[in-house]
């Protein structure tokens, strides 16, 4: 997916709630060589904490699983609990690599707006909009938000 897809795809799941979205590696490895780095030197995304559950790849079913670490060997890996597949699958490794995932707001989106504007302070959230005020702008009427 290249960089526009990916932005669109970013804002899409942002909601006007105002409230964060979790980006996980899976998703991320969907992209383009070097859009991720760039979003993350944009200040668009903001490392968050490891994911405790994944889809598990290990058979068709691709089931939602608890991951077991094991940090002293910084190892990961889920137990099939499904009753066909259990037998046969028994513990699928997982790169740990896999656990990671990044947080993605619309204040992140309003604070990089800002700064490509140049506007000098912290975007400011109004409830009832539910929207950004971004900064002020001097115009041939004064300044204003």
């Amino acid at each position: 997916m290249d960089s526009d897809h990916a932005l669109l795809a970013l804002i899409n799941r942002v909601s006007d709630s105002n409230k964060p979205v979790s980006v996980s590696w899976d998703e991320t490895q969907q992209w383009q060589s070097g859009v991720f780095e760039r979003f993350v030197a944009a200040g668009l995304l903001e490392k968050d904490v490891n994911t405790q559950s994944l889809q598990c790849i290990g058979c068709e079913h691709h089931c939602l699983m608890q991951v077991d670490l094991a940090i002293e060997n910084r190892r990961a890996f889920i137990v099939c609990d499904h009753p066909d597949m259990q037998d046969q699958m028994g513990r699928i490794n997982v790169p740990v690599e896999r656990l990671q995932q990044w947080e993605v707001s619309a204040k992140r989106f309003a604070m990089v707006i800002a700064k490509l504007l140049g506007l000098d302070g912290k975007p400011v959230y109004l409830e009832s909009a539910a929207n950004y005020k971004l900064g002020m702008l001097s115009g041939s009427h004064g300044r204003r938000w």
